[in-house]
């Protein structure tokens, strides 16, 4: 069977997408991928246009997520469409908000044949703005690469080193740092914060490194120079960073709330992602109990192994093999 994975056009700033897919893809045994980017970001239907060209070629159809409206390119039954998260639907309001739920959401998710999403948490997103059948989505969660890899070090409990991964609003920089005012600590920022987030960082005398654009051998170095991974977002799709820092063997502080939680499963100081204070205790608690250190750290070990790249792969090839079904044109 010939699959061909639509991927998006290629950015600087957003990159999650493309490192699900590379990470899977050595490990399909039963079918043959072939990939395609559209040539223009965003919305564009010169997209769209571009992909018919392909209808013919494949047998399976993967629509891998963010340009959702390229399904219309292909037959219906042979599409599979990846929807991460519903985001857009709280960024946005009035009528560009209903533009791009129709664009985005309603439509392809009635045309593609078959839906996967990354959490159980995306879904009841989908299945809450739009008419289709639960039957139709299946639930994938995102793998986590080989480049992140055990490592041990000894956690600097007077002046530990805390990885903060993200910066769009929901990954909570600003609660973050008022949190940290007065803790003694290094905070390494993967992201470029905004000038009123560089301008609180000096205001709360929060010792800083900055990054971005780093490569994923600089992502995965980052894991093993921490001390903690703290990712209090107060909305996500899945949570891949939790994930990536249990297989580097750091702790991890999160939020209380789903998706975060379940992919969590117990290895992780959950916190409240709204109370600057509970990020605050969180990270005094853990720098003050290596006993609860070490069996978190032990507990994200066990975890993190149901998202071993080949794993996922088999369940997508799953879906690709099971596509071309019947499906009700109601759905």
């Amino acid at each position: 069977m010939r699959v061909l994975q639509v991927m998006r056009r290629p950015s600087s700033f957003y990159y999650s997408i493309e490192n699900v897919f590379s990470a899977i893809k050595p490990f399909f045994s039963r079918t043959k991928i072939d990939t395609v980017e559209v040539s223009k970001i965003g919305i564009n239907w010169v997209n769209l246009f571009g992909l018919l060209k392909y209808r013919s070629k494949f047998d399976v159809f993967h629509v891998t997520g963010d340009v959702h409206y390229t399904v219309f390119a292909f037959p219906r039954k042979k599409v599979v469409l990846t929807i991460h998260d519903c985001i857009f639907l709280q960024t946005y309001s009035g009528i560009k908000r209903y533009l791009l739920k129709k664009i985005l959401l309603d439509w392809p998710v009635k045309y593609a044949g078959r839906i996967t999403t990354i959490s159980e948490k995306s879904k009841n997103e989908i299945l809450a703005a739009t008419k289709c059948d639960p039957n139709k989505i299946v639930v994938i969660p995102n793998p986590v690469k080989n480049c992140f890899v055990a490592t041990h070090k000894s956690f600097n409990v007077d002046r530990p080193r805390i990885l903060f991964l993200g910066k769009t609003p929901n990954k909570n920089l600003d609660r973050v740092i008022v949190a940290l005012r007065g803790v003694s600590c290094v905070l390494n920022i993967v992201g470029k914060p905004s000038d009123e987030q560089l301008a609180l960082l000096k205001s709360y005398e929060v010792e800083v490194i900055i990054e971005s654009f780093l490569t994923e051998k600089e992502l995965a170095e980052r894991y093993v120079l921490a001390d903690l991974v703290l990712f209090p977002s107060y909305y996500e799709g899945f949570g891949l960073p939790i994930l990536e820092a249990f297989k580097s063997d750091r702790v991890v502080i999160t939020s209380d709330i789903d998706p975060m939680k379940s992919v969590a499963a117990g290895g992780a100081y959950l916190v409240n992602p709204f109370d600057a204070n509970s990020i605050c205790d969180a990270v005094r608690e853990i720098a003050g109990n290596e006993e609860l250190r070490n069996k978190l750290i032990h507990r994200g070990r066990e975890v993190v192994k149901r998202y071993d790249p080949s794993i996922i792969a088999s369940r997508y090839e799953q879906v690709y093999l099971n596509a071309g079904g019947d499906i009700d044109d109601e759905a």
